[in-house]
């Protein structure tokens, strides 16, 4: 096949790097941000995210719950660099949470070049911004990190109550402070 799309992708089968990257719309050598863990797909009009989660190296704690059928996903920092901030791969991640999470995966007994696992069609419904790791930070404190709960697409009963806040406000009179969720943070809205 010489043009990759990311619907061709089947759960459970092994891709190259070069089929992962003509999919999210990429050269087949690419370089760039295509080499981050975490990017928009396709380049020029994002429709889902691409995380290429490298078990193999070890650099973070991701847990799958087989029971459950979800991942935990450890956002981009290192330990050796202090607490995890809203960089690039983070930021993906909290602004875009309503869009489809494609997975690979690369095994610890796998080595670099290998061909990645497609783990399936996911989706964010949760996200922790000081979820204590049990990696230390140069002064010995337990690292904050960037955690990502990503559900199976397929399992979602409703997605649109996960991702969109249904509640209906009149804000046309409205004098007094309230609470707005947002699928990344709680915030205090001051009406002027």
């Amino acid at each position: 096949m010489s043009e990759w799309r990311l619907q061709d992708f089947r759960e459970g089968e092994r891709y190259q790097y070069s089929e992962m990257s003509l999919a999210a719309g990429y050269g087949p050598n690419p370089g760039g941000n295509f080499e981050r863990g975490i990017i928009l797909v396709p380049r020029d009009n994002p429709q889902a995210i691409m995380i290429k989660m490298n078990l193999s190296k070890g650099l973070y704690p991701d847990s799958y719950d087989e029971e459950k059928d979800y991942f935990y996903y450890i956002g981009d920092g290192l330990p050796e660099k202090g607490h995890q901030k809203l960089a690039y791969g983070n930021k993906i991640m909290v602004e875009n949470q309503g869009l489809p999470v494609y997975l690979f995966v690369r095994y610890e007994e796998e080595k670099k070049g290998e061909p990645w696992t497609f783990r399936g069609r996911w989706r964010i419904t949760g996200v922790e911004r000081d979820f204590l790791s049990d990696a230390t930070v140069p002064n010995g404190a337990r690292q904050k990190v960037f955690r990502f709960k990503l559900v199976r697409a397929a399992s979602l009963e409703n997605e649109r109550e996960i991702f969109e806040d249904t509640t209906p406000v009149d804000l046309s009179l409205a004098e007094v402070s309230y609470i707005r969720a947002t699928p990344a943070l709680l915030r205090v809205v001051q009406p002027r």
